[in-house]
């Protein structure tokens, strides 16, 4: 199982990869919504490689099978297409305290000053 984007991983790897399993990450990449609905054979057919090259493809990616990466593919089309820094926008609760700390540690040096 991968922790990022398994469209960037394909994107990654691809050109490591042997001739057969870069035209199936080619094919998923070229039409993602084809390749979540895909049998390991019609993927191989649209690849233009063999069946055995789709599976090893998976296994290239750290992948346990071919549903797996379906499923994860499916799972990274199905979310909304965010650019930028829109997790910046959420009130953190270790954003909070750390401003909170250090708004305390101002005022703690401001009254310091003072005396």
């Amino acid at each position: 199982m991968t922790n990022g984007s398994i469209i960037n991983l394909i994107s990654g790897i691809l050109d490591t990869l042997p001739k057969s399993e870069q035209k199936v990450g080619q094919a998923i990449l070229n039409e993602p919504n084809f390749a979540v609905k895909a049998s390991v054979q019609s993927l191989a057919k649209k690849a233009e490689t063999s069946a055995a090259a789709v599976i090893r493809f998976s296994k290239s990616l750290n992948l346990d099978s071919f549903p797996e990466l379906k499923r994860q593919l499916s799972m990274e089309l199905a979310m909304p297409n965010r650019t930028g820094y829109y997790d910046m926008n959420q009130v953190n609760p270790l954003i909070r305290f750390v401003k909170s700390w250090f708004q305390m540690l101002i005022k703690q040096r401001k009254i310091r000053q003072v005396n």
